[in-house]
């Protein structure tokens, strides 16, 4: 009886701690949650465009590169599909987002390469701090690395937020020295990634609710 009690007791913890991780994680997963981060919208929206005359953003179900690779959504119906325009010009979209210590970002990045050296189109994934510094990138390619006239495959990158606040991603391709040839950057399904912390105190709170719940059924 009195080893029951105290498993009783032991089930409320933890109950109250899956509560506890319930209002947490939710708490962390709203303040971390990008507008539209996979496009399946068909549209940008939640995203600000910064397009040069002549560059170009769309949101595609597929793309067929130069040298003829497809590319199909990695997630769900639709991505986006930014263009170069001319010499040093930059075509972006960006998205800020608060994040808490140990929350990442994550998605997938290819480069459809259209020109040849020494015209380094390039792409990138940037993020930036609330100061507009560029503090990491997780994703890049460009001419010189992918070959002219060729492309890389979906590429997956992710980025851990060391430190808890409002951080930028960014997604870009440019031109180099020429407006020929313009390069495209292809991105996919960004999403923030709770901290392992809270996702672990969330499942050991279940587990103490799904036991007491089969405890309580047991004794009806």
């Amino acid at each position: 009886m009195r080893g029951e009690t105290i498993t009783r007791k032991i089930a409320g913890l933890l109950t109250v701690a899956a509560l506890v991780a319930f209002c947490f994680l939710g708490w962390e997963e709203a303040s971390a949650e990008l507008i539209n981060p996979g496009f399946e919208t068909g549209t940008t929206a939640g995203w600000v465009e910064t397009i040069p005359a002549g560059g170009s953003i769309s949101v595609v179900s597929a793309w067929q590169a130069f040298g003829g690779e497809w590319f199909d959504p990695v997630g769900g119906s639709y991505f986006a599909n930014l263009k170069t325009d001319g010499p040093g010009s930059q075509t972006m979209l960006t998205q800020s987002v608060v994040l808490g210590a140990g929350e990442a970002l994550k998605g997938w990045a290819g480069f459809d390469s259209r020109d040849f050296l020494p015209f380094n189109d390039g792409a990138a994934v940037n993020i930036l701090d609330s100061l507009n510094n560029i503090i990491a990138t997780p994703w890049s390619a460009d001419v010189a690395t992918v070959g002219g006239t060729t492309s890389s495959p979906w590429t997956e990158w992710t980025w851990e937020a060391i430190a808890a606040g409002t951080y930028t991603l960014r997604y870009e391709v440019w031109n180099g020295l020429d407006d020929t040839l313009d390069s495209r950057a292809l991105f996919d399904v960004s999403s923030p990634v709770p901290e392992p912390g809270s996702l672990m105190l969330l499942g050991s709170g279940l587990m103490g609710l799904a036991l007491w719940r089969k405890r309580r059924t047991g004794k009806s």
